[in-house]
């Protein structure tokens, strides 16, 4: 009975990231934040950190479409160190992607440039291209970091986060530093 019961709550919190997504892609980001959190709620209850850096992504990707660009760092750092503990690679190019995209918003070109070339490296190395859903996004995240830099700057620093292992990536991205 209590195992049927936390499948069916498991199933609830998968059911309400997936309309989360559906909320976020037309543009409803009011909506999608608290289905993402009821989500995030839940699976953090039944200790599914796996699922639980999901709804964390969406929560950061709603926070930067909503303006917020500092509460979307809060939430791509908290899922990129529970992607860190679950191995979860994939999530953790998307989460580095998301800081870069927060870092540009916030005025850091530098450190924006550098996890935007980190994120792309991870990317190559797991042969995990984007989502082609989340092409759009990716498109104005990199405008966005682009135009925090002049090109040659850009160009530079970018390549010295397509250089760094991703164990240091990932210890930047968790930092506040900007250089």
């Amino acid at each position: 009975m209590l195992t049927q019961q936390l499948g069916q709550t498991r199933t609830s919190a998968y059911t309400w990231h997936n309309m989360a997504e559906m909320a976020r892609w037309q543009g409803d980001y009011a909506q999608a934040a608290v289905l993402y959190s009821q989500s995030l709620a839940v699976l953090r209850t039944l200790g599914d950190h796996w699922a639980a850096c999901y709804s964390l992504v969406g929560l950061g990707k709603v926070a930067g479409y909503q303006g917020n660009a500092s509460q979307a760092t809060e939430f791509y750092q908290e899922a990129l160190a529970l992607c860190q503990e679950q191995d979860h690679r994939e999530l953790l190019a998307e989460c580095l992607d998301g800081l870069a995209h927060s870092a540009a918003r916030l005025g850091q070109g530098v450190r924006a440039a550098r996890l935007s070339g980190a994120a792309e490296q991870l990317r190559v190395v797991i042969d995990a291209p984007r989502a082609v859903v989340e092409n759009q996004w990716y498109a104005e995240a990199v405008e966005v970091v682009r135009a925090a830099l002049d090109p040659l700057t850009y160009e530079r620093v970018w390549l010295e986060g397509r250089r760094m292992p991703i164990e240091e990536a990932i210890a930047y991205a968790m930092s506040s530093a900007e250089s």
